[in-house]
């Protein structure tokens, strides 16, 4: 149990969580909302920059896998999926082409997804505990 002159309140930012405590002299001490450090830029962030190109053989390997996103075992296709997103931003405009020219749905919006899943930055999630402050009552 927190004695009555430490107020805490737990916030959540992109890297984990972090405590804040604030001391009260007498237990009247009011919460200050505080906002989560700022996490470093992700490579998405940067600058643009002209991406290294594919080598031969990973030209060959999404040549290769790319049909597979079509496959009938599901199995077949998520790992094939996996291995181009392993490939990362560099494959992304031989997907774009491929997916332009594909006429097959599924491996279609498997290209749009690998796509948007390694060009858009992921979405972040904000917890704030939802337990009121002793002193205060705010969560």
């Amino acid at each position: 149990m927190l004695p009555n002159n430490l107020l805490h309140k737990i916030r959540s930012g992109a890297r984990g969580a972090t405590l804040i405590l604030a001391l009260g002299g007498s237990g009247n001490a009011l919460c200050e909302d505080a906002a989560p450090p700022k996490a470093p830029p992700r490579p998405e962030q940067l600058p643009a920059q002209e991406l290294p190109a594919l080598t031969k053989e990973q030209l060959a390997l999404v040549k290769t896998t790319i049909p597979k996103l079509g496959d009938a075992d599901f199995q077949v296709r998520e790992k094939a999926s996996a291995a181009l997103i392993a490939l990362g931003k560099p494959v992304v405009p031989t997907l774009k082409e491929a997916a332009a020219e594909q006429k097959d749905a599924e491996i279609k919006a498997r290209l749009k997804a690998i796509i948007t899943k390694l060009t858009e930055p992921p979405k972040q999630q904000t917890v704030v505990n939802e337990d009121p402050c002793p002193a205060c009552g705010r969560g």
